[in-house]
């Protein structure tokens, strides 16, 4: 379907309230296929879209930020029918979740953050004195004898230290969007969320750890956080019956 001028690829799987999915950074839709057949036979209509950059939907014109991200989901559910749906959001697609239940409550039923992003913390002592450290190497390679070596100590930094999100969008022309995305700070919009939330995390997450989700369940007014124990980033991935089971309950109000 066409979507912001953009072809977008969406699948919907069951029959009733619309649910709507948005995937984690570098991966689509059908990621939460698992949990949609689950809820399906629930009486819930699972929608499982590609977001601009992603699967099988086309790239974004430019590198849009979170706020224009969820602007596009809230075109698609005007170009969908939707005129109030549940959130489920995991990492990047909590990020969108979060603007657009802060932004248009009137859309939005129930929300369902799974390891969400979102948030910028201080970084730990080790990556503080890794920063100190390149800003003092990379002011040494000014100096005229040095400056030759600069290209190749940047690769070996870029090589060794980069993170695998940050490789895999220059890898794939997603940089520029990634940058943009990562350096926004959503507490003030989690603040401002009204609809009853639930907070999924894995005990054993290292990409968004569970402080994280202690941080968001303390900032958004209804809130409440459950602990996946053994599981890391991917809890609808490593646990997808006992995430079911938690949404449902969730979902159903019991």
């Amino acid at each position: 379907m066409i979507v912001d001028e953009l072809n977008v690829h969406a699948r919907i799987i069951g029959e009733g309230p619309p649910v709507l999915l948005l995937h984690g950074w570098g991966r689509k839709g059908e990621d939460f296929a698992p949990i949609a057949e689950r809820l399906s036979t629930e009486g819930f209509a699972c929608h499982l879209l590609d977001l601009p950059g992603f699967g099988d939907s086309d790239m974004p014109p430019d590198a849009w930020d979170v706020p224009r991200y969820a602007a596009f989901v809230r075109a698609y559910m005007d170009a969908a029918g939707l005129d109030k749906v549940t959130l489920i959001g995991h990492s990047f697609g909590g990020r969108i979740s979060i603007v657009l239940a802060a932004d248009c409550p009137q859309r939005i039923e129930k929300v369902v953050l799974v390891s969400s992003a979102g948030l910028r913390l201080p970084p730990p002592f080790k990556m503080r004195m890794y920063y100190a450290s390149r800003k003092i190497i990379f002011g040494m390679l000014r100096l005229p004898i040095l400056n030759r070596l600069e290209p190749s100590v940047r690769q070996w930094f870029w090589e060794r230290y980069a993170s695998d999100d940050l490789k895999a969008a220059r890898a794939s022309g997603h940089e520029e969007i990634f940058r943009a995305v990562i350096a926004q700070d959503l507490r003030d919009y989690a603040a401002r969320i009204k609809a009853p939330t639930l907070l999924i995390w894995g005990n054993l997450d290292t990409e968004t750890p569970l402080r994280y989700g202690q941080i968001f369940e303390k900032i958004i007014p209804d809130a409440g956080l459950v602990i996946v124990e053994g599981a890391g980033h991917d809890t609808h991935l490593q646990r997808p019956d006992f995430f079911a089971r938690v949404i449902k309950v969730f979902l159903q109000g019991e």
